[in-house]
């Protein structure tokens, strides 16, 4: 039997009244998926841990977040405080840090089942909807796509794991994962996914880890951050979902359905295509 584990994160940020500045600031809210073979995760694990023991890092959760802060302390000659969560960085550069997680991506381009979904909501669209509509669509998107790939793999079994938020929407999110996986949509019956959303801690796993870098790199790919763009051509854009030779709608899914935006995210993609 083909059993495998999905790891999913969010990044970016989502509210239905937007100002132009939050809109600037924030222009997308993203989830992005990490889907691999069990019989692989060892691998990734062992590879995950020996990058990090290389880099000499402590062993705490990194997030990609934590590397744009230490870049705007050190550029602008800043002290990182003590109740900053990334304080147990501050004696690192922010070139090894990146170095560092360039490095642990480049592992997806040695995992032959690295498969990534990454879902995208534009902030600078006419979006109106609650967080709970939102995280549906996200969600069933996200089931769809993890059930397309596992039809005809008559044996094929996936289970999903997400970052937890805090614990109303966790409650939530069980819930919407739970009322889509039982309705069913697009898809009749869910027969290749575990029928239970799991809640996994970050800083205890590698696989969420690993999906936040992949949502922290789209974002800035799609902002056009030239490192950003670098390490998502070699080691993000390999691993996507596609569909008919295209990564649009399967590896990379605007939510919700919007042709304006489709034809926007492709812009942005043959814009980046050959700056490495």
């Amino acid at each position: 039997m083909s059993i495998i584990f999905g790891f999913c994160d969010e990044s970016g940020e989502y509210k239905p009244d937007r100002s132009d500045r939050f809109n600037r600031i924030v222009p997308f809210y993203v989830r992005g998926t990490l889907l691999i073979e069990a019989a692989d995760w060892k691998e990734l694990y062992n590879r995950f841990n020996y990058i990090k023991r290389k880099y000499k890092l402590p062993d705490e959760e990194i997030k990609w977040s934590y590397l744009w802060s230490i870049r705007s302390h050190q550029k602008n000659n800043t002290k990182i405080n003590e109740k900053d969560d990334y304080y147990f960085l501050r004696e690192f550069e922010y070139h090894q840090l990146i170095d560092y997680v360039e490095e642990t991506l480049a592992i997806l381009n040695m995992i032959e089942s690295s498969d990534i979904i990454l879902t995208v909501t534009s902030n600078n669209s006419n979006c109106k909807f609650g967080m709970e509509h939102l995280y549906e669509m996200h969600i069933k998107s996200l089931l769809q796509r993890t059930e397309y790939g596992l039809n005809g793999k008559t044996n094929g079994f996936a289970t999903l794991f997400f970052d937890p938020i805090n614990a109303k929407t966790n409650e939530m999110l069980r819930n919407i994962y739970k009322k889509i996986y039982k309705s069913g949509d697009f898809v009749k019956e869910y027969k290749h996914i575990k029928d239970s959303l799991n809640i996994e801690y970050s800083h205890h796993s590698v696989g969420i880890q690993m999906a936040d870098f992949i949502c922290g790199c789209f974002i800035g790919y799609l902002k056009g951050y030239s490192r950003s763009v670098e390490i998502f051509n070699k080691n993000i854009m390999p691993n996507l979902r596609m569909h008919k030779k295209s990564i649009l709608g399967a590896g990379i899914v605007e939510i919700p359905t919007n042709p304006e935006i489709r034809i926007k995210i492709s812009d942005i993609v043959e814009n980046n295509k050959n700056k490495c």
